[in-house]
């Protein structure tokens, strides 16, 4: 083990119990947030321009799949995404969402999933199936190994339900908890570091599966106050928006890439 990794280790060990202390607090104080409202797909019509066929979006995880913090879900992550995504392509694009508020991806994998694909073999049949997980499972102490497994299986398991070999499967990372105004010290640093190694393992995954992991950057995309929902914790409607901004702008990348076949510059 690295002297950077035993540190992070050893903090962890000294904050486990203050963290926890504060996460039950948080959890008792905090607002309880409804899903995003309003129907749970949607179609974004083509820019004026050729004809070329719509994109396929598909979205499934966890609250923030769920549009918790936004009114409806079409100003939510996939609504959102869907606009950008059409602007950035000039392709319409038909979304349809699945989400849970504290889904973790093992909730996902067995509950969503299967629920999704056994009242429609193809529903995830796709161009573009975006995996929002990984929150509840840093809040929850998932180990690394055991995040490993339960992603590969829900990767294996979308492609069976329809996201194919020609399907754009991405990742969103880890919502970066050291920016969350709902959380202090030492919650704050101690998820932050559980989201670190989480992130660390999902590009690992996705380089070796070949699905697009899309990690936060502190430096590309600003989380002011007006990101956040009332919980200071969920993204607002702007903070849906921003997010899904950043996010279209890779996805446009890597259907290029995957289009012509070559890295995308």
């Amino acid at each position: 083990m690295s002297p950077h990794n035993l540190r992070h280790r050893v903090l962890d060990a000294i904050q486990l119990i203050p963290a926890a202390a504060q996460g039950w607090a948080l959890i008792r104080t905090m607002p309880r947030l409804p899903d995003a409202g309003g129907p749970q797909q949607g179609v974004v019509a083509a820019a004026a321009g050729p004809a070329l066929a719509p994109l396929r979006l598909r979205v499934i995880g966890e609250s923030t799949a769920a549009g918790v913090g936004a009114p409806t879900q079409d100003v939510a992550l996939s609504g959102r995404l869907a606009n950008a995504l059409a602007a950035r392509t000039g392709r319409g694009v038909h979304w349809q969402v699945v989400g849970q508020n504290g889904a973790t991806i093992r909730r996902i994998r067995h509950r969503l999933l299967p629920a999704v694909h056994g009242s429609d073999p193809g529903a995830f049949a796709a161009d573009v199936a975006v995996i929002a997980a990984g929150a509840n499972d840093v809040i929850g102490g998932r180990s690394t190994a055991e995040w490993e497994e339960q992603l590969r299986a829900l990767i294996s398991g979308l492609r069976h339900a329809g996201a194919g070999p020609a399907t754009l499967v991405v990742l969103t990372g880890v919502p970066p908890f050291s920016r969350f105004p709902a959380l202090r010290s030492p919650l704050r640093p101690y998820l932050a570091r559980r989201a670190q190694r989480i992130d660390a393992r999902s590009a690992l995954v996705c380089g070796e599966l070949g699905v697009l992991f899309i990690p936060f950057s502190k430096r590309e995309m600003e989380l002011g106050a007006d990101f956040f929902a009332e919980d200071r914790f969920h993204p607002s409607a702007t903070g849906y928006a921003l997010w899904a901004e950043y996010l279209a702008e890779r996805i446009a990348a890597g259907l290029a890439e995957t289009i012509s076949g070559q890295p995308h510059p």
